[in-house]
């Protein structure tokens, strides 16, 4: 059975086994799997921001801002460094797997549980 744990309103993909269920920003019944396990996090980024820094979830997606602008990648692998570090993982398990060009992304976090990240990335 999924694993639903609602902290805060971080747009979380949890797995326990074969089921995944989305909490957060769309319905909780959505279903998707993840080979292998990890999490999926949905993103808004805003490029060209004074500081890096992440902030409060609004409209269910935590809001990014880097520094970096949105040329060749750069805002990406910016958004992908601020989250390893907050995450304590390296920054090769992050990846942008939806929404590459645009602000609205979501990101494949490996290697850790979506419950840790949930922790990690409360205020």
């Amino acid at each position: 059975a999924p694993v639903a744990r609602h902290r805060h309103d971080f747009a979380v993909l949890l797995q326990s086994g074969d089921d995944t269920q989305l909490v957060g920003g769309r319905d909780a019944g959505e279903d998707r799997h993840l080979p292998g396990g990890g999490a999926e996090l949905l993103v808004r980024l805003t490029p060209r921001a004074g500081t890096n820094s992440i902030l409060e979830p609004r409209a269910g997606r935590l809001q990014l801002r880097v520094t970096a602008a949105p040329e060749d990648g750069r805002a990406n692998a910016a958004a992908c460094k601020l989250l390893a570090k907050r995450l304590r993982i390296g920054k090769t398990n992050i990846e942008v797997v939806h929404g590459a060009t645009a602000r609205d992304k979501t990101f494949r976090i490996e290697g850790v549980k979506a419950s840790e990240v949930a922790d990690a990335l409360a205020p």
